[in-house]
């Protein structure tokens, strides 16, 4: 990647922090790691687990939401979910060794996702109508390749008719699973980032410009030139993404 460019872009971003001065705060410039918690109405998201189709898949569903989120203090029993960077990373690590944990993580990532938008429980439910065997290697693929730095290829084959591709599941949503797979191996080179169109209408112009030739690569390209961003900065590159998202 040229020196150039990242310079160039990291200058940007500092501009971005003074002139939006909301900003800093927001992505706790100076404070701890960001947790990115997310509150979930588990009852909506307990409907879409019973009416998956395969009884593996439903269980595990079922589970996650009954037993494994962490229920928000204070709310009504169950109510009230808190999914949180922290409970994905767990997720993650486990998710090498365990299936069930694989599709727990995949799952808990799109309700963290759909947090506050109505049509994620119906769209995640007809992403999950399969067998648990097909679903299972759909995730272990793209997380195999995520884990042998095959970045490229993960993307690609996320995307529609890719060996990974869920029905329904697009680029905004797939990322937020790589983001979630990338927490549980802390030997990966770079984060990889929830690449969504905020964050897309954000990265433009000259210092920004993403560089590949098609969209997989020029994804890789946003990871690595955040990952130079934020070392310049002082921030994780998530922070960096994160900030992008909201100034987006």
């Amino acid at each position: 990647m040229p020196s150039k460019q990242a310079a160039a872009a990291s200058a940007t971003f500092g501009r971005l922090l003074a002139t939006q001065t909301w900003l800093g705060p927001v992505i706790q410039q100076h404070g701890p790691p960001l947790r990115r918690l997310e509150c979930v109405l588990g009852r909506r998201w307990r409907g879409v687990a019973t009416a998956i189709s395969d009884p593996a898949l439903s269980n595990a569903a079922v589970d996650l939401i009954d037993r494994r989120c962490p229920p928000v203090k204070g709310a009504d029993h169950r109510t009230w979910l808190g999914i949180d960077r922290p409970f994905l990373k767990k997720l993650s690590a486990g998710a090498r060794t365990s299936d069930q944990d694989l599709v727990q993580l995949w799952l808990a990532t799109m309700m963290w996702g759909y947090a506050t938008d109505n049509r994620g429980p119906s769209r995640v439910g007809k992403a999950m109508n399969q067998s648990w065997a097909t679903f299972v290697r759909k995730l272990r693929l793209s997380l195999e390749r995520i884990d042998n730095r095959q970045f490229v290829d993960a993307y690609r084959g996320s995307q529609s008719q890719g060996l990974s591709y869920l029905p329904g599941i697009a680029d905004s949503f797939f990322t937020k699973w790589f983001w979630t797979v990338s927490l549980g191996n802390p030997r990966l080179p770079l984060t990889l980032l929830i690449f969504d169109g905020r964050v897309a209408g954000s990265a433009t112009g000259k210092t920004w410009a993403l560089q590949g030739k098609n969209v997989a690569e020029r994804y890789v390209y946003l990871c690595e030139l955040v990952e130079l961003v934020a070392t310049a900065q002082g921030l994780s590159s998530e922070q960096v993404e994160y900030g992008l998202y909201c100034a987006g």
